[in-house]
């Protein structure tokens, strides 16, 4: 995980992080629960659209689309510099950040005490386009 975290900030920190805005939005959507009242689990997904009600549609879709789960909801939405979120098996569920770099959205992440369990999903906006 950290490995990736790492190779992600570096190729975007060399894409150069701006806080233009872009000719589109990004959604990331979340949800958690239990299943039989023992099982803790945790969806994310997230989408980029050209307008705003495109990509909360997909990132919901996108979420709800594993397991057929339903419980999902947007948590971030935005069109100018970055945003992750990622899935945890600890209690805390889901967590999500947001920042000017890549480097600072997923420092915002990693300090939320998860115990994650798949890569962040998300991405940055940078020179007026989305980067996953």
């Amino acid at each position: 995980m950290k490995t990736f975290l790492a190779a992600l900030v570096l190729g975007l920190m060399m894409l150069g992080a701006g806080g233009a805005s872009a000719q589109g939005y990004a959604a990331l959507a979340a949800g958690s629960g239990n299943l039989d009242g023992s099982l803790s689990y945790s969806r994310a997904g997230m989408a980029y659209a050209p307008t705003l009600e495109e990509a909360k549609r997909l990132a919901l879709q996108a979420c709800r689309t594993e397991k057929n789960y339903r419980a999902c909801e947007i948590v971030i939405t935005h069109n100018y510099d970055c945003a992750f979120v990622v899935t945890g098996t600890n209690a805390q569920g889901t967590g999500w950040a947001t920042g000017q770099t890549p480097a600072e959205a997923l420092n915002g992440v990693k300090n939320m005490d998860l115990v994650p369990d798949g890569f962040p999903l998300g991405g940055c906006f940078i020179d007026g386009e989305y980067i996953r």
